[in-house]
C-alpha cells in the first residue's frame, strides 16, 4: 500500500481514530530521538516542576492543536498542505509544556 493510498484510508477514520492513530505513530518513533531533541525535553520538563503554573494543560493544547487542524484542512485545498504534526514534535519544537 502506497503512502497515499494510506492516508485516503486516514482520512476516511473518524476523527477520534485518527489522533488515536496519529498518537501511536508518534509513539513508534520514541527511540529515535536524537541527544539535543532530549536535552530539550529535559530542560523543558525541568522548567515545568520548577514554575508549574506556566504548564498548559493538555485539553487545551489539545483543543488548540484541533482547532489549527481544522483549519489546515479547510485551507487544505487552496495550499494543498497535508503536514501531519506529532505532540512530540510540537512540544519539542514549539516549547510547549504539556501538564
Amino acid at each position: 500500500m502506497s503512502a497515499e493510498e494510506i492516508l485516503e484510508e486516514f482520512r476516511r477514520l473518524p476523527v477520534e481514530e485518527q489522533w488515536e492513530l496519529a498518537d501511536r505513530i508518534a509513539n513508534e518513533f520514541d527511540d529515535e530521538l536524537t541527544s539535543e531533541q532530549l536535552a530539550v525535553l529535559e530542560a523543558r520538563a525541568e522548567k515545568l516542576r520548577q514554575h508549574p503554573d506556566q504548564g498548559i494543560p493538555w485539553k487545551q493544547v489539545r483543543a488548540e492543536l484541533k482547532e489549527r487542524l481544522e483549519k489546515r484542512r479547510a485551507c487544505r485545498g487552496l495550499f494543498g498542505s497535508k503536514n501531519f504534526i506529532s505532540t512530540a514534535s510540537i512540544s519539542i519544537w514549539s516549547g510547549i509544556s504539556l501538564v
